[in-house]
């Protein structure tokens, strides 16, 4: 039995300071000045250095409790187990505080107007093509907090240095997925197995071979977003009209229907050492997600026009080849070469946010802010018109597509 743990913290603070003189300092007054009738200048925000200090903080502490068991039976079989309990807590704060009229010297600073800073809108004549300051990034406090309890199971077993069969299952209950327990873990597992054929008696003759093994696993895993939940996120703000007021800005709507992303691995491999310096490994692997998690569009009844929905299904498809060599290997010199080749497959099986009639000529598709997926097409598939050339004129051609319906016989 295994008892442990560790703690982590990190702490990074910023300090910047602008001049008076400074081009940044120049540009932040003359933004927000104003002329009056008479030609009397109004500083909303004062003459004096610009100083900004952002402070970073990072905590965590990961404890865990493991139980080991390791066992030769006999000169066949052998078996190790491994059990264990692991909690982990991880938080980031952060906060920033801005000066305008500082002087480095008595370290005080001037008024400034923040309600017409507030205005991100607001442009005097002479600071048409400067950028607003925006009081949120002026003055901010933040704090994420993310805790995690796993507990996971291991088991080997292994025949004559030959054969074995691994095992593996393991639950991760989580703060990310909403204050209901039902969503807060989901189960994952895999199942292997290996083949030393090395060890085998018709290659033991063979000087060439080192080392060969056949590999396969099955497994499943799952994901969930951290900035998404069955509940409605928002964070406080400052109320653009009024900035004495707070109000709640809009992260992402709620979402009963969320679901663990999930997704099915296959693998089959190969790895090899032979002669005196090559190695390498073939696989051939295949996934299936499903709910992919991704933005799309929704409706925009609901306050906002895109969310993180589970919006697909994937598979994902190929093959690698990975072959090295030492050709020359000395103590104060090594010559080696490697290269990997790989062919990935992907194809869209199912989008479920339809945005076009559900009929039999209709395309399903997702679009959204960072995916674009088509129903039946690889993932990231390019598409464009067909073109037929252009005449004598430079004019395209256009063409039409007709569909001929085939003839039955009686």
């Amino acid at each position: 039995m295994n008892f442990g743990g560790v703690y982590e913290t990190a702490t990074t603070n910023i300090r910047h300071l602008a001049n008076e003189a400074s081009a940044e300092v120049r540009q932040i007054i003359n933004r927000y000045t104003e002329i009056g009738t008479n030609g009397a200048l109004t500083l909303h925000v004062p003459k004096g250095d610009y100083l900004k200090q952002t402070t970073n903080k990072t905590e965590g502490y990961t404890v865990r409790a493991q139980l080991d068991y390791n066992k030769q039976i006999n000169t066949n079989h052998a078996i190790n187990l491994i059990s264990g309990l692991e909690m982990r807590r991880q938080a980031e704060s952060a906060s920033a505080t801005a000066n305008f009229g500082y002087s480095d010297q008595t370290l005080m600073q001037r008024p400034v107007n923040y309600a017409l800073i507030q205005n991100a809108g607001y442009v005097s004549v002479y600071g048409r093509n400067n950028s607003a300051l925006v009081y949120d990034d002026l003055f901010k406090q933040s704090y994420v907090e993310n805790r995690f309890l796993s507990g996971y199971f291991n088991a080997v077993y292994n025949y004559k240095g030959k054969y074995s069969i691994t095992g593996s299952a393991r639950i991760d209950q989580s703060n990310l997925f909403g204050s209901d327990p039902k969503n807060r873990y989901k189960p994952s597992w895999s199942f292997g197995a290996g083949w030393n054929v090395d060890q085998e008696k018709f290659l033991q003759s063979q000087t060439w071979v080192n080392y060969l093994k056949m590999r396969a696993a099955l497994g499943f895993n799952g994901n969930v977003a951290k900035n998404v939940l069955p509940q409605v996120i928002a964070n406080a703000k400052t109320n653009n009209f009024d900035y004495t007021i707070n109000s709640l800005g809009l992260l992402s709507p709620a979402n009963s229907r969320l679901r663990w992303e999930q997704t099915f691995n296959f693998n089959l491999g190969l790895d090899y050492r032979i002669f005196k310096n090559v190695s390498g490994n073939i696989d051939y692997y295949l996934k299936k997600s499903i709910d992919v998690l991704a933005s799309n569009e929704v409706d925009p009844t609901r306050g906002v026009t895109s969310a993180i929905i589970n919006e697909s299904t994937i598979r994902n498809g190929g093959l690698e080849v990975s072959l090295n060599a030492d050709w020359i290997k000395r103590r104060t010199f090594n010559w080696n070469t490697g290269f990997i080749f790989s062919k990935n497959m992907s194809k869209i099986l199912k989008v479920y946010n339809v945005n076009v009639p559900v009929n039999p000529k209709s395309y399903h598709y997702a679009v959204g802010n960072r995916t674009s997926y088509l129903e039946g097409y690889a993932v990231g598939g390019i598409f464009n018109y067909r073109y037929a050339g252009v005449d004598n004129t430079g004019k395209v051609y256009s063409f039409t597509i007709k569909t001929v319906k085939p003839k039955t016989s009686m």
